[in-house]
């Protein structure tokens, strides 16, 4: 995932990412994917408390081609929350612009930034029409994350299908509980797993 506020991109084994993590610095606000990036640029890792934190140049992200193939209705569910999301952010284009100076990369005008827009707007308008113009600036800055990434979405489910091509961490989604170890397709899906179901 890209962690705006130190401009790097970040791998680690958990989402806290408070230790176990290895970081990519890149200047371009996470533009390009961890796999456009050049050798000039290199991951770094932490070696323990001796060594402490290293740079290895044989560590390279490669893109992963082929994505998840989905189905005749997941395809149409996605152009339709697609279409949906550009209907919100065209019909609130002035809310957007100001939620968007609000997520600049300093913390403390992030905190000033929302909590006079929070003041100002909040009273005024009923608790849907709030959500509403939540989820406009979700949509539309959930576009420039690669799959995999994680971002606070405050309850509000971020579609896949606003995101690029398919990058993931094979062992993340092992880990999650998305997809099986032995085949790597979906638990739901791995003839091991309805084998084993089929027994109980």
């Amino acid at each position: 995932f890209f962690a705006k506020d130190k401009s790097r991109w970040k791998i680690s084994e958990e989402l806290g990412h408070t230790s176990n993590y290895a970081f990519l610095k890149v200047k371009d606000g996470g533009k390009s994917s961890p796999d456009e990036v050049g050798p000039e640029q290199q991951w770094t890792f932490f070696d323990g408390k001796e060594a402490g934190w290293q740079q290895d140049p044989d560590f390279r992200c490669v893109k992963l081609e082929g994505g998840v193939k989905r189905s005749k209705k997941e395809e149409d569910e996605v152009k339709k929350e697609e279409g949906e999301a550009k209907v919100k952010k065209e019909a609130g284009k002035t809310d957007d612009d100001s939620s968007d100076s609000a997520s600049s990369s300093d913390e403390e005008s992030d905190s000033e930034a929302s909590d006079s827009s929070a003041g100002s707007g909040g009273s005024a308008s009923s608790g849907s029409g709030a959500e509403a113009k939540a989820a406009a600036p979700v949509a539309a800055s959930s576009a420039a994350l690669p799959v995999g990434a994680s971002q606070q979405t405050g309850g509000l489910a971020v579609a896949a299908s606003a995101r690029p091509t398919s990058r993931a961490c094979a062992k993340m989604l092992v880990r999650a509980g998305l997809r099986c170890s032995c085949h790597f397709a979906y638990v739901r899906e791995c003839p091991r797993s309805s084998a084993l179901g089929a027994r109980t």
